[in-house]
C-alpha cells in the first residue's frame, strides 16, 4: 500500500487522497531562473492596478499566486487607495462579452460554468473584492475580437470598466 502522512494533521493518506491535499506540498524548489521570474512578478503584481486572468485558474492550492496577488494589499500609502481591478477570461460560454461584478454575480447560475471557472471567480473575488472583478466567458481568440474591431476590443480587454 503507497502512503503517506499528512504534513497538517499526520493522518495517513493514499493516492487517491492526493487532490485533498495541496499540490504545491510535493512540488520542489524552484530552479534559481523561475525564482528570480516570481520575484519580480511580485514586485510588478504590488505595483498593478489592475490584473488580467488568462489561461490560469488560480487553484486554491497555489500558493505563489496567492503571494503574488495578496502584494497588492501592501501598496505604498502615497499611491492611489482605488482598489486593484481584475480581468478574467475563460473560455467556458457562449456569452462573447465583458461582465461587470454585479452582472456575473447575478448570472453565475444561468451561465452554467464548469467548476473551473466558478472556482477562478471565486478565488478572484476573495483575492480582489466582489466589486472589482469582471468576466469574459467567450476566451480567445474572442476577446480580441469585437464585432471585427480588434483595436476596440484591445481597449476594452485593458480597460476596466465596472459595467464589463
Amino acid at each position: 500500500m503507497d502512503w503517506r502522512k499528512c504534513i497538517h494533521c499526520r493522518m495517513p493518506t493514499e493516492q487517491h487522497h492526493t487532490p485533498m491535499q495541496m499540490q504545491s506540498n510535493f512540488k520542489s524548489p524552484p530552479p534559481p531562473f523561475l525564482d528570480e521570474i516570481q520575484r519580480d512578478m511580485r514586485v510588478v503584481v504590488g505595483n498593478a492596478d489592475h490584473v488580467i486572468v488568462m489561461g490560469y485558474s488560480l487553484p486554491p492550492d497555489d500558493v505563489d499566486y496567492r503571494a503574488f496577488f495578496a502584494a497588492h494589499r501592501r501598496r505604498d500609502s502615497d499611491r492611489s487607495n482605488d482598489p486593484v481591478k481584475c480581468s478574467i477570461v475563460v473560455g467556458s460560454t457562449k456569452d462573447h462579452r465583458w461582465l461587470g461584478p454585479s452582472d456575473w454575480r447575478k448570472q453565475l447560475d444561468e451561465m452554467k460554468l464548469g467548476e473551473t471557472p466558478r472556482t477562478t471567480l471565486e478565488a478572484a473575488r476573495n483575492l480582489f473584492g466582489e466589486g472589482n472583478v469582471r468576466f469574459y466567458g467567450g476566451g480567445t481568440p474572442q476577446v480580441w475580437m469585437d464585432g471585427g474591431d480588434v483595436k476596440l476590443a484591445v481597449e476594452r480587454f485593458l480597460t476596466w470598466s465596472a459595467s464589463g
